[in-house]
């Protein structure tokens, strides 16, 4: 219902999202999608993406929620049916980690600087 309702049908990769549940021992869920539909996304920045989208959407939880999200279960993006190595999958979260949370992005001073977009493959 929250995608209908707050994305028109659909999340698209580099987009996440936060539900609230009513559960104590997982008060959060956090949605990210790594795919558009299921299928092979190895050779794409979809794991980068997706958790660069997932950072982003707890800091701006955070910063205008008094219930704080202070730590998070993940899996390797992309490692699944997305058929990427989880060495990659890896690299692009840890790449995606420290420009959000390790605030590199401050250091952008053109897009052309940012993570993966000279990338050719």
């Amino acid at each position: 219902m929250a995608i209908a309702e707050q994305f028109f049908g659909e999340l698209p990769v580099g987009n996440a999202f936060i539900l609230q549940m009513n559960t104590p021992q997982f008060p959060f869920l956090l949605v990210a999608p790594t795919m558009r539909i299921p299928g092979n996304v190895s050779k794409t920045i979809n794991a980068y993406l997706a958790m660069r989208a997932l950072l982003i959407a707890i800091i701006q939880h955070n910063a205008s929620h008094e219930k704080q999200i202070k730590s998070i279960a993940i899996s390797g993006f992309c490692s699944g049916v997305g058929g990427m190595f989880p060495e990659e999958s890896a690299s692009q979260m840890r790449i995606a980690y420290d420009m959000i949370i390790g605030e590199q992005w401050k250091r952008i001073v053109h897009p052309a600087l940012a993570p993966y977009a000279m990338r050719n493959e």
